[in-house]
């Protein structure tokens, strides 16, 4: 059964996450009602910039660390390495796009979808090329240039778009995140679900005293999502907390202070594997990245020397037999021929 209270506090948190910032920036609204309203609006217009305006100061300032720390830990050579080969791909999805959709495997399985499903495959391709294409010109694109990267202004000049790109490939049948189903629903399905739910919930005030409130989410069945489980509540009543004047549920307010310690021993972790002042260490991360920059550029080099069909696909085919090699030993895959 699906869990309302859950699913739109899981879209809420994932907004949240999405919309961290490197500044403390513009103050939150002092409403209890101004973290569901956010994410109401941050729905419908696909632009999760919204929600991170209503987070607590604190929150901001934290999640800023976890990207300076990130910036300054990472060596410049594996992460540029990195989005070279990011690059290589956007540039090949760009101007090889007639090559990639006439490839026997990709016309295999548009032809498995409908007229209206191919349109919004069609969109979705756009879609993440027109994002990747954004992606490798901004402050993303080379190490240094994200030491001075900020994730407001990211998510300022990009959210908007890599929500877009996010939503059409979960509109595509079939493409289900490792092919997992929950009950009779996809993973994407019941997250598009409890993003309609989301966007056109009622939201009112029950109670406020002090440092503590509740809100009333009224919600309906959405349109087009019989697939999914009944809504066993249709008027949630969620607790908030106030922190930093900024109201959030308290199931967030309890979770985040974990997330955030979670996230700083990765990095304490990744920082200890990335140790550059180990020489030792240092040329053997550097061994390993030109390796897997060898192998990526010699996959990826033909695929955008192509001038015919017939070149691209043999290009295609090469990787398929190289990797298969890899897994199985043979261009067989597994186990050969």
């Amino acid at each position: 059964m699906l869990n309302l209270k859950k699913s739109v506090c899981t879209v809420a948190a994932a907004a949240a996450v999405m919309c961290t910032s490197a500044g403390i920036g513009t103050a939150a609204p002092n409403s209890p009602t101004a973290f569901f309203d956010a994410v109401k609006t941050a729905v419908r217009t696909e632009s999760p910039v919204v929600v991170w305006q209503v987070l607590p100061g604190t929150w901001r300032a934290q999640a800023s660390g976890v990207l300076h720390t990130f910036a300054e830990a990472v060596p410049a050579s594996m992460y540029d390495a990195g989005m070279g080969v990011i690059s290589k791909v956007i540039t090949i999805l760009a101007t090889k796009k007639q090559f990639v959709l006439d490839s026997s495997m990709v016309k295999g399985e548009l032809a498995k979808l409908t007229p209206h499903q191919r349109a919004d495959a069609m969109k979705a391709y756009d879609a993440l090329v027109s994002l990747g294409q954004a992606i490798i010109k901004s402050d993303l694109r080379s190490a240094e240039a994200l030491k001075k990267a900020t994730v407001e202004g990211l998510l300022r000049t990009y959210g908007k778009q890599a929500t877009t790109a996010a939503l059409s490939l979960m509109r595509i049948p079939g493409n289900s995140v490792q092919g997992q189903v929950q009950g009779d629903a996809t993973i994407e399905r019941k997250i598009l679900g409890a993003l309609a739910i989301a966007k056109d919930m009622k939201i009112s005030l029950v109670s406020e005293s002090g440092e503590s409130a509740i809100v009333k989410l009224t919600v309906t069945r959405p349109a087009g999502f019989d697939d999914l489980p009944p809504l066993p509540n249709l008027t949630p009543e969620i607790d908030m907390k106030k922190i930093d004047g900024a109201w959030v549920p308290e199931d967030m307010a309890t979770a985040w202070p974990s997330a955030m310690q979670e996230l700083n021993v990765q990095l304490d972790a990744f920082k200890a594997k990335t140790n550059q002042s180990d020489p030792q260490q240092a040329q053997q991360m550097q061994m390993g990245v030109q390796m897997m920059s060898g192998m990526a550029n010699a996959t990826l080099d033909p695929m955008l020397k192509a001038k015919t069909q017939a070149e691209f696909d043999t290009a295609i085919n090469n990787t398929m037999a190289m990797f298969g090699g890899f897994m199985g030993g043979g261009p067989g895959g597994p186990g050969g021929p």
